[in-house]
């Protein structure tokens, strides 16, 4: 029987948009929660703020039970304070979460300050280890 493992940057993606949208910290007002950076983004042109979900490189199989992945999340913000407090917060929510593909999550980098080579805006990253559940097909 064949086994796949789920899309864990298109969970963690959605579960992202969810659980900040209801949250009242003011760095996290208004944000986009993606899964590319938009094509388009000009410096301080938006969206801003932007949490953007994408996987580091491939991930690992091991014994077809477990699939593991490391997910970063890149965010830009108006300042550098709220960017890192946005990483964090984006750090804290993604590593809480579980469900029927995403078992298993863990802080694996915690956030790190820098700016955006081609726009100039403050950003910060962090990342989070996941493991993803089989599913026989």
């Amino acid at each position: 029987m064949p086994v796949v493992f789920g899309d864990a940057v298109a969970v963690i993606a959605r579960r992202l948009r969810i659980d900040l949208a209801a949250r009242d910290e003011p760095y996290a007002d208004g944000v986009t929660v993606g899964t590319r950076t938009p094509d388009d983004r000009e410096p301080h042109n938006g969206p801003t703020p932007l949490v953007v979900v994408t996987q580091d490189g491939p991930g690992t199989i091991q014994q077809r039970a477990n699939s593991r992945a490391t997910i970063r999340l890149s965010v830009w913000h108006h300042t550098e304070d709220d960017a890192y407090d946005l990483a964090s917060l984006a750090l804290g929510l993604a590593a809480e979460y579980r469900g029927p593909i995403v078992r298993h999550a863990r802080p694996s980098l915690s956030p790190a300050r820098t700016v955006d080579p081609d726009t100039g805006e403050p950003m910060a990253w962090a990342t989070v280890l996941v493991n993803v559940a089989p599913r026989h097909i």
